[in-house]
């Protein structure tokens, strides 16, 4: 059954001409349900993540828009970094709209679990490392799009410099005990911001 949260997503998308008929067709074709039902079956999930669907999509709507910067001409993002895996839903709906994704886990429970539920799922184009997050995947830069989930004190210069010319940097941001989710360019220019709960509050 389709998931009635990401069809408002899309319909958004769609009303307010927010992205390309290429992130739209991916929100559409998700098996949000089918991936939800696995995480379910993951004990380390169960343990760990509360699986809410308006979270999770919420999830979806920001790196719809985080990816919305990166497609030009409705084509398909080059190479895509991702730091901290987690339930790897993020993971997932990238590589509906990527070439390739390199998403580093947190520990090699989390990596075997997320390997497990991309596979049954038919995700091909993932590969998962667990690395330090903030050493980044240096050997296969540079990224065309680096989506951070962990938060760092300040930019890290590591991870910018593993961006293409013309890629983008995401990340999680804190100021004055308020989180933001910022997105700059290799300038370190500012192009968007989100709040916490991943509402667009901002662009240059």
């Amino acid at each position: 059954m389709f998931n009635q949260e990401l069809a408002k997503v899309s319909m958004e998308f769609r009303e307010r001409k927010l992205t390309s008929p290429l992130i739209t067709k991916a929100i559409d074709e998700f098996p949000f349900d089918a991936f939800k039902k696995d995480l379910f079956n993951i004990e380390f999930i169960n343990e760990e993540y509360e699986f809410v669907d308006n979270y999770y999509t919420k999830r979806l709507a920001r790196i719809a828009n985080i990816s919305s910067l990166v497609i030009e001409n409705n084509q398909k993002i080059g190479k895509v970094l991702e730091i901290g895996t987690a339930s790897g839903v993020q993971s997932a709906f990238l590589s509906r709209i990527s070439h390739r994704i390199y998403t580093i886990a947190a520990d090699i429970k989390e990596e075997i679990a997320v390997e497990q539920i991309f596979k049954r799922n038919n995700f091909h184009n993932i590969d998962v490392s667990v690395k330090k997050f903030s050493n980044g995947w240096k050997e296969l830069s540079p990224f065309d799009l680096i989506v951070s989930n962990i938060p760092f004190d300040g930019i890290s210069e590591e991870l910018l410099s593993q961006l293409s010319d013309d890629g983008y940097f995401a990340f999680p941001y804190k100021k004055e005990n308020q989180f933001f989710y910022v997105i700059i360019d290799k300038n370190k220019e500012i192009k968007k911001v989100f709040d916490i709960e991943y509402n667009f509050i901002g662009e240059s």
